[in-house]
């Protein structure tokens, strides 16, 4: 089995490098050259965040509690891509940006870019050490090798997929990736079922209290709260954003976030009815993330047990490539570049993006030896800063624009309400109070600005 994986991880770097020949500017490494199809787009959205909170933390989780662990995935995130493609995809996309900091930049300053991007880049590092966590997971089931050990393996060559092919290799791999997995999937269905004993026992297994959507140990707010973090959270989410700037058109992008949808939730629910079943014929784990490899272990053949979880370690490595991607994306382009004075080459571009991702991949490593759970780790990267980020960017859009000065407090305010309320005092409905907060200081923003124009452009009364 660990041959067949290694063998999955050439073929991965393989795509990459055939990929890189056709790399000739910040754009090809970025967005793929924006020359990306309805199908290609939505498959990439599907594969960003299909990878290893939907296939082993969301299982774990929803075989611990049922649906109700598995409120992100598949619903939040489905929810999630719909609401992408109704407000922001094709608006994004019309305006030739190359990462979301460009709208930052051309919405309300140089500045704001800078902060945005800055807020931004953590929560996707974040995102990417969940990643790495389940790549190293994965490694450590069937290889003789420790946790520790496959971790430092798992970011070597991760590192090295991103740094080689950009989005392009990422999209491509993608498709084979994400069709491998859905097969495996399917299979390991079939497989469970029978293990039941087919459809009817299988579905006498599953208990009423396992099909609640809501828990009975938490807080009405909580799990609002919690419902409203990878709908809203993500919506913003740099990696899914940077797919639908690669389309080739703005109703490219919007009719992709929808087949996506689509996709992500008819796929999504797999593995929940997966863990739904399988919770009641395997003897409990220690971890919930390594529940459906225990599965996959217990009820696969060995040949089909290789050709499952090697698809799941491609679809970890899509998703970290995304991740580290937009992390290059916001630091090159919008934080650094600006900075020199002369214009810059593409190629010199393409190399400093391709540097920032071998030290994103360094700092996911270390938030990864450090992390808790792949689930608490996603839930942190989709909340933390996201809120004012939220606001001003749906706000820049669809209302009135108020100042840079206003951005930018919105935005501070965001990540501190963010930190104190969720991280310290840790309330109920932390996430959802953040984003109250930060509209209603769009709206009074707004509002103080206008009334100032107001008077400016009142002209005095003559008696």
């Amino acid at each position: 089995m660990i041959f067949a994986i290694i063998g999955y991880l050439a073929l991965q770097l393989g795509i990459s490098y055939a990929a890189s020949r056709f790399i000739r500017s910040e754009a090809d490494y970025l967005v793929a050259g924006r020359s990306l199809g309805t199908f290609m787009v939505m498959f990439s959205l599907f594969a960003t965040w299909f990878g290893a909170e939907t296939v082993m933390a969301s299982s774990g989780a929803v075989a611990a509690g049922g649906l109700s662990g598995g409120r992100a995935d598949p619903f939040g995130y489905t929810l999630c891509l719909l609401l992408m493609g109704l407000l922001i995809a094709g608006a994004l996309r019309a305006r030739n940006y190359v990462t979301i900091g460009d709208f930052f930049r051309e919405k309300y300053g140089r500045s704001n870019e800078v902060l945005a991007s800055i807020i931004m880049i953590p929560t996707s590092i974040i995102w990417a050490a969940a990643q790495l966590q389940a790549f190293a997971l994965i490694l450590a089931i069937v290889s003789p090798l420790s946790v520790s050990t496959a971790l430092m393996l798992a970011v070597t060559v991760v590192i090295l997929y991103t740094w080689l092919g950009g989005l392009l290799g990422d999209v491509i791999t993608d498709l084979v990736q994400g069709t491998i997995l859905i097969a495996g999937l399917i299979l390991l269905l079939v497989f469970v079922v029978s293990g039941a004993g087919g459809p009817a026992e299988a579905l006498t297994l599953v208990r009423p209290e396992q099909l609640h959507l809501l828990s009975d140990h938490e807080s009405p707010l909580r799990q609002f709260d919690v419902w409203l973090i990878p709908i809203l959270g993500s919506l913003v989410a740099p990696e899914a954003i940077s797919r639908t700037l690669a389309a080739r058109s703005p109703q490219v992008a919007r009719r992709a976030c929808f087949w996506g949808a689509g996709l992500y939730f008819l796929v999504g629910l797999i593995p929940v009815i997966i863990a739904l079943v399988g919770t009641h014929l395997i003897p409990p784990v220690a971890e919930a993330d390594a529940f459906l490899p225990a599965l996959v272990s217990r009820f696969l053949p060995p040949w089909l047990a290789v050709l499952f979880l090697g698809a799941l370690v491609s679809a970890i490595l899509s998703t970290i490539d995304s991740t580290l991607l937009s992390v290059a994306g916001l630091a090159s382009r919008n934080v650094l570049l600006p900075l020199f004075k002369s214009p810059v080459a593409e190629k010199t571009k393409v190399r400093l993006s391709r540097s920032i991702v071998i030290i994103a991949g360094l700092i996911a490593y270390g938030i990864a030896t450090a992390g808790e759970s792949i689930y608490s780790l996603v839930e942190t990267a989709s909340s933390f800063g996201s809120a004012g980020f939220l606001v001003c960017l749906l706000g820049g859009l669809f209302l009135r624009q108020v100042s840079g000065v206003a951005c930018a407090a919105i935005l501070i305010s965001g990540v501190a309400l963010s930190a104190v309320l969720d991280h310290v005092l840790a309330i109920d409905g932390a996430f959802l109070f953040t984003v109250f907060c930060c509209a209603t200081l769009y709206a009074t923003f707004g509002l103080i600005e206008k009334y100032r124009e107001d008077i400016t452009n009142t002209e005095p009364f003559i008696t």
